[in-house]
């Protein structure tokens, strides 16, 4: 079963005044475990050719939902209150954590909103802020 994992990447890039400049990237990658994990984002520098690059830090990280908008610019870290009945009548409440590529608050607010507008449970959005993931890599071929 894959899982997800926070992967920071510093490496030298290019600013836009021309200086060479050491940077972070935290990327999230769809994997088995911490090892395949460093695998892809080991493949994705090779790939992406980035110079004197390492991988600095994995971080296991979980997401109810992710959701990719081809328009969207950032990806936002949304947080959503749920309350139901449980099994023994008893009101529950959870915190759910959603990924979410839009292009602003307000839209991945609504986006939300979208997403709950059939449900029965009850919902308050806690918070959506901008993620510092900057992509997120699926596993290809995986059934989920």
């Amino acid at each position: 079963m894959n899982e997800n994992f926070k992967v920071v990447i510093k490496h030298l890039a290019v600013t836009k005044k021309e200086k060479v400049k050491k940077v972070s990237e935290t990327i999230l990658f769809e994997a088995v475990n911490f090892s395949d994990a460093e695998t892809k984002a080991n493949e994705m520098i090779e790939e992406q050719g980035l110079k004197e690059a390492i991988v600095h830090s994995i971080v296991k990280t979980f997401f109810s939902e992710i959701i990719e908008d081809p328009d969207g610019s950032h990806f936002f870290e949304a947080v959503v209150k749920e309350s139901f009945e449980n099994d023994k009548g008893k009101v529950q409440v959870i915190n759910v954590k959603s990924l979410i590529k839009g292009s602003s608050i307000s839209q991945v607010s609504q986006v939300v909103n979208k997403l709950y507008e059939s449900s029965t449970i009850s919902y308050t959005i806690q918070s959506v802020k901008k993620s510092s993931i900057l992509n997120y890599f699926k596993s290809v071929g995986e059934e989920e």
